[in-house]
């Protein structure tokens, strides 16, 4: 879709790609459109990762925020992350 109007939402999915600040391997995690454009004005600093991303869960929400793979969230904060769609 592109056209001239400069206030047109292009709708863009992302793949959130980390390297997990404790084991050092990369991850990934698939969001879709809504939750991209959500988690793109959460980095710029509005709102809550919460708000940004309600539809994931707390294991995908603190990969997004701070890097950490499920693997490493478990021996943390000693949570079930077998629920977690990332890869």
């Amino acid at each position: 879709m592109k056209t001239t109007d400069t206030n047109v939402k292009i709708p863009m999915a992302l793949t959130v790609e980390n390297v997990c600040p404790m084991c050092g391997e990369s991850h990934y995690l698939d969001l879709d459109e809504d939750s991209s454009a959500r988690y793109m004005a959460y980095l710029m600093g509005f709102g809550l990762i919460q708000e940004a991303l309600p539809d994931y869960n707390a294991i995908e929400r603190e990969f997004c925020k701070t890097g950490y793979c499920p693997k490493c969230q478990n021996l943390l904060f000693e949570v079930d992350t077998s629920n977690s769609r990332i890869v």
